[in-house]
């Protein structure tokens, strides 16, 4: 049977220290989703080893929608520099609220 969502108060966890641009999109989010959906949202931050350590967080929480991860594009970089990262495969999009353009530049020798 259908829940109601969220239930609890959210977490959105942000891989970065505050004052960035990441932070400034989760607290303006956080109040929209709060006030739309009638229920607290905070930010909470997880700086440290390029993202990782905010995504790993993210990956070993309950999947019940309570705890969401506010990515950047580092996330899908370190995808292709760390060999480790067996969280990976535990995550899923749910939204997309935001786009940066990346460019890669590639020296062919």
């Amino acid at each position: 049977m259908a829940q109601n969502y969220p239930a609890r108060p959210v977490r959105i966890i942000v891989g970065t220290t505050a004052g960035g641009q990441l932070d400034i999109i989760g607290r303006v989010i956080r109040q929209w989703l709060s006030d739309r959906l009638g229920q607290q949202f905070f930010v909470d931050h997880r700086p440290g080893a390029g993202g990782n350590i905010g995504t790993k967080a993210v990956a070993r929480a309950p999947a019940d929608g309570h705890t969401l991860l506010l990515p950047s594009a580092t996330n899908a970089i370190n995808a292709t520099l760390y060999c480790d990262l067996n969280f990976i495969g535990d995550i899923a999009p749910v939204a997309s609220i935001n786009r940066i353009p990346i460019v890669l530049e590639v020296q062919p020798s």
